[in-house]
């Protein structure tokens, strides 16, 4: 059931979720994030027609990279959303970001990373938006594990979100192999839910969304 909650899709653009240089695995993802999203659509939808459910908000982040020769450039196609929100639909909201570093520290995890990947900080009101529409539960599905997911999770812990609060669906968010580390996107991915977990963030397999 939802409840207070918002349906965050990160970054699943054209340039990293297509099938031939996206992430490895980019057709299962593409087609759980699809799931969820039907799923919390299909629920938006009823709630509308019945007024008898809340309806669940769906926040969908496009990161715009700063320099032209980047697939994330606004206006090449590789920059286009593969799932857009629906035109005129109130519960689905487009969310840019755009790039910066910064430093998050939590118990004994630090990281460095892009505040691009933190929509909060490259929207500063819109932590007060969402609570002010009594939204105090956040679910995150999208790209890259590694940067805009976590960095996006670690921004909303520092906002004032509380981890407990926060789920990050198993088996609907990706990224690459790491060359640095010659880590596996399966290790990666691994490695930052174990993180994440450990500062108290949810973990679930997607299928359970909205269950």
């Amino acid at each position: 059931m939802f409840s207070e909650e918002a349906l965050v899709v990160v970054d699943v653009q054209d340039g990293i979720a297509n099938l031939v240089d996206g992430v490895p695995d980019a057709e299962q993802i593409n087609n759980a994030i699809g799931s969820v999203l039907h799923r919390a659509r299909q629920h938006n939808d009823q709630a509308d027609q019945t007024g008898l459910a809340k309806p669940i908000k769906i926040l969908f982040i496009q990161h715009d990279d700063k320099d032209p020769s980047d697939p994330l450039w606004r206006g090449k196609t590789t920059w286009e959303l593969v799932f857009p929100p629906r035109k005129g639909i109130t519960t689905e909201m487009l969310v840019s970001k755009n790039v910066g570093e910064c430093l998050y520290c939590y118990s004994s995890l630090c990281v460095l990373t892009t505040c691009a990947g933190n929509m909060f900080t490259s929207n500063p009101d819109l932590t007060h938006s969402l609570l002010a529409e009594g939204i105090t539960s956040l679910v995150f599905v999208g790209l890259q594990t590694d940067f805009c997911v976590r960095a996006s999770i670690l921004g909303a812990i520092a906002s004032g979100f509380q981890a407990q609060n926060i789920t990050l669906l198993q088996g609907a968010h990706s990224t690459y192999d790491q060359e640095s580390t010659g880590k596996s996107y399966m290790q990666v991915k691994d490695d930052i839910e174990g993180q994440l977990a450990a500062l108290g963030v949810c973990l679930r397999g997607w299928q359970e969304f909205g269950k």
